[in-house]
């Protein structure tokens, strides 16, 4: 008797287990279907309609006013408060990077976890923003690439350096 109650546990056991890869595998498949969803809104957003907001955040963007574009769109509000708050850090990073000196002091050895991250904090910036004025398109893209190229070169040496000890 005690062996069949144990039999009928471990049956059972084994039986849910079973069913709770099902359920896992079934689960996987909508999340699937999803991903596709983010890519049609992101190619709807990229051609939204150009507003007030869009036309007065640009032009702080183009004077370079990143103080004022954060401070007024820190709120996230509005697609376009997030969109130019990304793309005024991601400038502000920028300027940033170009006075930042990334040479330790005390044992003049170039600290390149601090430069990957500020290139990559850049990155996402410009990767969270869905909507890009067109008079700063050009800007951005190149920004980003540079930034990326900046994080290959700077793990590569990184890499190298950790290799040579």
């Amino acid at each position: 008797m005690k062996k069949g109650i144990f039999l009928l546990l471990f049956i059972s056991l084994i039986l849910s287990a079973c069913g709770t890869a099902e359920t896992t595998e079934e689960q996987a498949t909508p999340e699937g279907n999803q991903a596709s969803q983010p890519e049609e809104t992101k190619e709807e957003e990229t051609q939204r309609t150009i507003t007030e907001e869009d036309e007065k955040f640009t032009q702080l963007l183009l004077e370079r006013d990143y103080e004022t574009l954060i401070r007024e769109t820190i709120s996230f509000d509005t697609d376009s408060q997030k969109d130019f708050y990304n793309l005024a850090s991601a400038l502000k990073k920028k300027d940033e990077i170009e006075t930042k000196s990334y040479v330790d002091e005390t044992t003049n050895e170039m600290n390149y976890s601090d430069a990957i991250s500020d290139y990559k904090v850049i990155s996402r910036y410009i990767n969270k923003a869905e909507y890009i004025p067109e008079e700063m398109k050009a800007e951005f893209d190149e920004l980003k690439t540079v930034a990326e190229e900046q994080v290959a070169h700077y793990q590569a040496e990184m890499d190298k350096q950790s290799q040579a000890q």
